[in-house]
């Protein structure tokens, strides 16, 4: 029995219902076996009934995607915003992914495959990187993206940020817990804070000193737009974008 808690939307000013959606997966989505979701601290600066009603319909929607119980949640009304939950799980000892630093367990020409489940999620580090770029060029939420998006049609830099973290798909968790537990997966990593090439690095390890990842950029598809526009205008190498941005990858 083990347990993931995510604290990190402090004073977010989005839409409600996105806000219910991403506190339940940023936090469930870490585990992939039987959940269990307690939102254990939910303060609002607001009192509207119908905002707290969509914040609430944004976690059950994404609770029943999950395969995830929901058993409470408790709410108060103050001037900021703090949104944190609890997510308890439980599973048999053979499926807890055995990757980590005490007890390595990735070999040389070992494969890493990334997971490409969303077009535009961004993960919180990247968040933070893209409002510097948005105070420099002077670009503003409500301005019109100067490219296609993937669906090929115009929007806001508002609504394409708030587009919802994908949802692992059930049966795929428990594709992914029975290919842990014969030892064909190895280690699994949920892209929400960090970029890709820091991920990868905690993935290593200890290990990250002896062993290097090799991408094969031949074979890695075309980035999300809103990546390809960061890369073309805030003056990142492509290290920095791996470092500071998940481009596209959730798992």
């Amino acid at each position: 029995l083990f347990n993931l808690n995510d604290g990190d939307m402090n004073d977010s000013q989005t839409v409600f219902e996105y806000l219910g959606h991403e506190l339940t997966v940023r936090c469930a989505n870490d585990l992939i076996c039987a959940r269990t979701l307690y939102v254990q601290c939910c303060s609002l600066p607001i009192s509207s009934r119908r905002s707290m009603q969509r914040f609430y319909q944004g976690i059950e929607q994404a609770c029943q995607q999950l395969d995830c119980t929901l058993l409470k949640t408790t709410t108060t009304t103050i001037s900021s915003s703090l949104f944190s939950s609890l997510c308890t799980s439980l599973c048999d000892r053979e499926l807890i992914i055995l990757n980590n630093t005490n007890h390595p367990i990735i070999n040389e020409g070992d494969l890493l495959i990334a997971l490409r489940c969303s077009s535009s999620t961004v993960n919180t580090q990247g968040y933070i990187q893209l409002k510097d770029l948005f105070q420099k060029k002077n670009i503003h939420l409500n301005d019109t993206v100067p490219f296609r998006t993937v669906d090929g049609e115009e929007e806001s830099f508002f609504s394409l940020l708030l587009q919802k973290s994908s949802i692992l798909a059930p049966s795929l968790s428990k594709t992914i817990a029975e290919l842990i537990k014969n030892r064909t997966i190895k280690a699994v990593r949920y892209l929400k804070d960090i970029g890709l090439a820091r991920m990868i690095e905690s993935l290593l390890g200890s290990l990250s000193s002896t062993l290097n990842v090799e991408l094969n950029g031949q074979q890695w598809p075309v980035m999300p737009p809103l990546f390809t526009w960061i890369y073309q205008h805030s003056g990142f190498s492509q290290d920095e974008m791996l470092e500071y941005f998940n481009c596209g990858v959730d798992y």
